[in-house]
């Protein structure tokens, strides 16, 4: 499945999620303006708004459900993830060997783990190695990220908004550094759940 074709689900997804959000909300200032506005600023009152008044609220649930389901649907596609990096790495090779090297640290890390439940839990030399590893993977990381959130800064102030294509360009920079940026919270969390385990 090609970027924009995964683009466009998404964005079919959160418009259709939209209106029938819209739609709950309507259904729910016709039930009174306390509800209406309940439904805007509190997202738990449009689920008890869905349930009271079902026959009318029903087209704008379903359609929202609808809306979730193809604006998440790419991402349960297995290689979507894999797919958005190379495509971002060939639109900016500056990133790319930071990229990879961290790509195939995390594979490392990941090959390290236990894979079920039932395997033995790690000797302390190993958990010991295990987070030496974690650490320095996570200062390099940081480093990176920190660079990467420079440059985006840098490149923010720069953005000409009424060219479409760096525009768009910037949005997949911007998101391949919140992927990374995720990677590290992971990292950081692994290091904190080795280290409560010794």
């Amino acid at each position: 499945m090609s970027l924009p074709i995964i683009f466009g689900f998404i964005l079919v997804g959160l418009i259709l999620t939209y209106i029938g959000g819209m739609i709950i909300t309507v259904v729910a200032f016709r039930r009174s303006v306390v509800w209406g506005l309940g439904t805007i600023l509190l997202p738990l009152v449009g689920v008890i708004v869905v349930f009271r008044q079902w026959t009318e609220a029903k087209p704008g649930f379903l359609l929202a459900l609808l809306g979730l389901t193809l604006a998440v649907g790419p991402f349960a596609l297995g290689d979507v993830r894999d797919q958005l990096q190379k495509e971002l790495v060939s639109k900016f090779p500056q990133a790319s060997g930071v990229t990879a090297g961290l790509q195939d640290k995390l594979q490392k890390l990941e090959k390290n783990l236990p894979q079920t439940p039932a395997e033995t839990v790690p000797s302390v030399a190993t958990q010991t190695a295990q987070i030496d590893q974690l650490d320095q993977e996570i200062s390099e990381l940081t480093t990176a990220l920190g660079r990467e959130y420079a440059l985006l800064t840098e490149r923010k102030k720069t953005l000409k908004t009424n060219v479409p294509e760096d525009v768009k360009a910037f949005n997949e920079a911007a998101a391949v550094y919140s992927q990374r940026n995720t990677m590290l919270k992971t990292k950081r969390e692994e290091r904190e759940r080795l280290g409560a385990a010794r």
